[in-house]
């Protein structure tokens, strides 16, 4: 499912059974990650915005996060279609915002779903997918 393209704060939306939809256009930027500073990396040109309907951590389904790891595979895939990342590259692709709201100490996010740990095993995840194609 496509979105017209108007404004909007993630590139997409996951539902709680897994299914993706995709609320921009290819390569239109989605409000959710603010302007790049020397502070704050994370911005809206370089990131990809990924919503789920969960309050917190533990309102993340099993298929939500098998899910999110194919859409990093793909999205990975489609910009570096030769390349196959090393485990490292990985752990740099995939943040999440609890590891956002703790690098900013909260100025870009509060939210402290998806922390390190959970990305880096939506990391480890993405890699083995990709060594394989």
């Amino acid at each position: 499912h496509r979105n017209g393209g108007g404004k909007v704060s993630a590139n997409y939306y996951m539902d709680r059974t897994g299914c993706v939809f995709i609320l921009t256009k290819g390569g239109q930027a989605a409000y959710h990650a603010g302007r790049k500073t020397d502070e704050y990396p994370f911005y809206n040109q370089e990131s990809t915005g990924v919503e789920m309907p969960a309050g917190k951590q533990s309102d993340i389904l099993p298929e939500m996060y098998a899910s999110a790891a194919y859409l990093a595979a793909w999205q990975y895939q489609e910009g570096n279609p030769e390349k196959k990342p090393s485990r490292e590259e990985m752990t740099k692709y995939i943040i999440g915002h609890g590891e956002i709201a703790e690098y900013t100490k909260g100025k870009v996010t509060t939210h402290n779903d998806f922390p390190r740990v959970v990305a880096d095993a939506i990391s480890y995840l993405t890699w083995q997918l990709l060594q394989k194609v």
